[in-house]
């Protein structure tokens, strides 16, 4: 069944790895691409701050930041469709200059999933982990994420983590719903508890009968200690080609342990792809 893949590409910094990955993905599930360029809302405005604190547009260092900007954006755009056509994958391009956020955001209402670079920002003027744009996105996306890395690899195992939650569980339910070509690798469902407490995961019959209808070689794996601590330790020992799938980013997730800080965590220093979904 054809899938929908939205793979956000900031345009001024084209990042090979969300081509790399979306087109692996799509190649081996026989899905659609589209291209989702952005632009880089901080030119929207190029203001100077003056006497009294009275600021004012410098409209021709504006003028001429647009035109860089659309030249970067077009031969981004043009890079784009010279891949698709060289791979042989159906692709379309989509480029929204004024609202790119939310038309991201209505488009994912209709799309499988999207792909995009752990460092895309296009709308902070101080940097962070993850910028606003991506915490926009994580948040209000209705459909999963991938988040990627600078680099991409092949992927040769899976770290389905969980925290006892059925918001972790859904995550693994709709990987497993999303890419069932990948159904095949090795997959270890990774729990981090405190010493007192204990995975629901590992214990429930039903959800383990499920994940096990889902991956064909499965096993379950616990750590005690600080969740980001521990999974960033354990990604370190599976290398590059792992690919890591967690449960929801914000929605009222603050009260479990995948929380945000440990997205965030992943996000800041991650060399593998995360899937990150929320119900």
């Amino acid at each position: 069944m054809e899938k929908r893949f939205l793979l956000v590409i900031d345009g001024n910094h084209y990042s090979d790895s969300v081509i790399d990955y979306g087109i692996y993905l799509a190649r081996m599930s026989g899905s659609q691409i589209e291209g989702i360029f952005l632009r880089d809302l901080r030119n929207t405005q190029y203001i100077y701050p003056i006497l009294f604190d009275q600021p004012f547009v410098d409209t021709t260092v504006y003028t001429d930041l647009m035109d860089i900007e659309r030249a970067n954006i077009t031969k981004s755009i043009q890079k784009f469709r010279d891949r698709c056509d060289k791979e042989k994958i159906p692709f379309k391009v989509h480029f929204d200059e004024q609202r790119p956020l939310e038309s991201i955001i209505a488009r994912s209402a209709v799309a499988d999933i999207i792909i995009i670079d752990g460092a895309t920002d296009i709308s902070d003027i101080f940097p962070d982990t993850p910028s606003s744009s991506l915490r926009e996105l994580l948040v209000d996306a209705m459909c999963p994420i991938l988040i990627v890395p600078r680099e991409s690899h092949p992927i040769d195992d899976i770290i389905l983590t969980s925290d006892g939650s059925y918001s972790s569980v859904y995550a693994i339910k709709m990987f497993g719903y999303l890419f069932p070509e990948l159904h095949g690798l090795k997959a270890t469902v990774l729990s981090i508890e405190h010493a007192s407490s204990h995975s629901q995961v590992s214990h429930d019959p039903a959800i383990a009968d499920m994940i096990k209808r889902k991956f064909d070689n499965v096993s379950y794996h616990i750590e005690y200690g600080k969740a980001t601590d521990q999974l960033k330790a354990y990604m370190s020992d599976h290398g590059s080609n792992t690919m890591v799938v967690m449960g929801a980013y914000g929605r009222n997730a603050v009260s479990r342990l995948w929380h945000q800080s440990l997205a965030n965590g992943l996000i800041k220093d991650a060399k593998v792809p995360v899937f990150i979904s929320h119900t």
